[in-house]
Formats: structure tokens, C-alpha cells, sequence
């Protein structure tokens, strides 16, 4: 063996282990932030929230190439003011402007929205 080539292992394999444990390092970050986000189970409730605007938005997807419709409802609440939280497609038609009730939501996605009885 030469001198060249036992001067490259000692620079190569370091650094070949360095750029291994930075790859390592950052795919357990962002599983434990992935894990975490989608582990959370603290739910916030209002008691009196009010519907106060439903809109709809097209978002574009890069992976399939295509566009899709995204619902938003804003709720007016005693608690945290107005907030604006997302509502899937099958959820939309049955709110409507005005009606009050009992919001729970998770980080910024609606879990349910009970309404009052009117009387």
C-alpha cells in the first residue's frame, strides 16, 4: 500500500461517516416531528362559537399534478376570537352562516362543530 492511498482512507472514511451520521440525524428529526404533530390529542373546545364565513379555495398539488378544493369556515369564539380552521368536503353543506354551538378543534383542524337547538 502506498502512502497516497492510506492518506485517502483516513480522509475518506471520516468523512464518509460524518455525511452517514447527518443523514441519520435528520431523518430521526423529522420523524420525531412528524410523530409528534400527528400524536398530539389535546383537544380545545368553545362553547359558543358562531359560524361566521364559509369560503373555498383551490389548491394545486405538485405530486399529482392536479388541483383540488379546500373548504374554510371562520368561527367567531368567546375564547379565541375569530379563527378560521379547515372543514372537509363532506362537512361543508352542513353548516351555514349564523349557527352557534360547541367547536372542537385540534391544532388548526375542525374534530366537530355541535349545534345549538333552536328554539
Amino acid at each position: 500500500m502506498s502512502n497516497d492511498s492510506v492518506e485517502a482512507i483516513f480522509i475518506g472514511v471520516p468523512i464518509t461517516i460524518a455525511l452517514i451520521a447527518i443523514i441519520i440525524a435528520v431523518v430521526v428529526a423529522t420523524r420525531r416531528s412528524h410523530y409528534k404533530s400527528n400524536t398530539v390529542t389535546e383537544y380545545t373546545v368553545s362553547d359558543n362559537a358562531v359560524v361566521m364565513q364559509k369560503r373555498t379555495d383551490m389548491e394545486y398539488s405538485a405530486m399529482s399534478e392536479s388541483h383540488y378544493l379546500v373548504n374554510y369556515v371562520t368561527f367567531n369564539t368567546e375564547n379565541y376570537g375569530r379563527i378560521e380552521l379547515r372543514v372537509p368536503n363532506n362537512r361543508i353543506g352542513l353548516l351555514r352562516e349564523g349557527d352557534r354551538g360547541e367547536l372542537v378543534f385540534e391544532n388548526r383542524k375542525k374534530r366537530g362543530f355541535k349545534r345549538f337547538d333552536l328554539i
